[in-house]
């Protein structure tokens, strides 16, 4: 019975384009899921396929240059994203709540009606409206909700 020895297990020869390869691939993947991190291990392999081209390593030492720098890269991406990625609110509707416009037609429990603001949300000054409340012509209100297309609005005058 024949034992094997691990001598030359780690021999494997790894070519400086399977390096390559490996980070073309990697840069898919991130292009597909937009997170930073896996662009910088794409970027970790590029760099080895570049220092193997020039120099001959053992595939060993190359996983390890490998896994180092891909440690490296994903503590820099860390830094430069920390705090996650800012995600702008502009046009979200939650943006607009407690903008104030004016009623132009009146507002009915029943019946919807029509507000103007001074300026525009969402890329229109006249909104049709709803309340819970009726509310006269010309009263001041304030957006307290959007319900699709419609406006959920509260009177923010004294007399009610």
């Amino acid at each position: 019975m024949a034992l094997y020895s691990l001598k030359g297990y780690f021999m494997i020869e790894i070519l400086w384009w399977y390096w390559i390869l490996l980070s073309i691939v990697l840069m898919i993947v991130e292009l597909s899921f937009g997170t930073i991190f896996i662009g910088a291990i794409s970027i970790s392999s590029l760099i080895l396929g570049a220092i193997t081209y020039f120099i001959n390593i053992k595939f060993i030492w190359q996983v390890i240059i490998w896994s180092i720098l891909s440690i490296i890269l994903v503590y820099i991406a860390k830094k430069i994203t920390k705090g996650g990625v800012k995600v702008s609110s502009v046009g979200q509707s939650s943006q607009e709540i407690g903008a104030i416009g004016v009623v132009i037609e009146p507002i009915d429990n029943s019946l919807n009606g029509k507000v103007e603001f001074y300026m525009p949300i969402h890329g229109s000054k006249i909104w049709n409206a709803t309340s819970n409340n009726k509310i006269p012509v010309g009263r001041k209100v304030k957006i307290v909700a959007f319900r699709g297309q419609m406006l959920e609005v509260e009177s923010i005058d004294e007399k009610e």
